[in-house]
């Protein structure tokens, strides 16, 4: 009896009672860029950078707000709460994500600690690594708008690639025929057909580049051309309406103008 009174302890002080409920974000909508609302009761200075890196993991561009109500240009944002308790150390216990559009509520994930965590030590876990597993929830199933990635086409073995196989030679025409006559006719040339202009490249924080207060300032319809991408981030450049022209650079989690 003692033998399973220590075993059903030391099961009660390794298992974490943890709650945690979520409705996703619905895989239709377009969503690139999210504003979070500060919550000034949450005073950990580590929340945000920590909703920002797990938001940006889904490849979502942010941007934080103050105010009570959202900037114009915010179709979709994110709302949080967020409590401590204290046992030896301060460890995270309740937390709540919602995210809104047009002011409806569209997704909503929870993190609670059944019994502020009991005995387990699961619960002295950071912040980050509570969260993260609950913003992939969240998030999931959400398309992403980055164009779909392609690997080179392996041939089958013991059969050449046709896509590089050398041409077969061609056994060559006499040049007259029985008659004397040469033996090729020559067509006429077709007539030119203009190609196409090719398609301007918008990349992918184009969209991100008119929430920037300087392009917002500077040009009344600001209109994003990709001129540089690499290593994770993309540079822009907008035409303002005197004449000069802004660069903008765009990385995950926020886009600014070069000075």
């Amino acid at each position: 009896m003692k033998k399973f009174a220590l075993l059903f302890a030391m099961a009660a002080v390794n298992t974490a009672c943890t709650s945690i409920d979520v409705t996703t974000v619905d895989p239709s909508l377009d969503m690139r860029h999210v504003c979070i609302q500060k919550n000034p009761r949450v005073k950990q200075q580590g929340f945000i950078p920590m909703l920002e890196e797990g938001l940006a993991r889904h490849d979502l561009t942010t941007e934080v707000f103050d105010a009570k109500d959202a900037p114009p240009h915010c179709e979709y944002v994110l709302t949080y709460t967020a409590s401590w308790a204290w046992d030896i150390v301060v460890y995270l216990r309740d937390a709540e994500l919602a995210i809104w559009r047009s002011g409806k509520e569209i997704a909503k994930a929870t993190y609670h600690l059944v019994g502020g965590g009991g005995l387990s030590l699961m619960k002295f876990q950071g912040a980050k690594t509570k969260m993260d597993p609950v913003i992939d929830q969240l998030l999931e199933g959400r398309r992403v708008a980055y164009p779909v990635r392609t690997t080179p086409r392996r041939p089958m073995r013991g059969r050449p690639d046709p896509a590089t196989a050398p041409m077969p030679a061609l056994a060559p025409l006499p040049s007259k025929r029985d008659d004397g006559q040469p033996n090729f006719t020559i067509a006429p040339m077709p007539a030119a057909v203009a190609s196409p202009a090719p398609k301007r490249e918008t990349g992918f924080y184009g969209y991100s580049t008119g929430i920037v207060p300087e392009a917002r300032s500077r040009a009344s319809t600001p209109a994003p051309v990709l001129v540089a991408k690499g290593g994770g981030a993309e540079t822009y450049s907008v035409a303002c309406d005197n004449g000069d022209v802004l660069t903008v650079r765009c990385e995950p989690g926020r886009c600014r103008a070069l000075k």
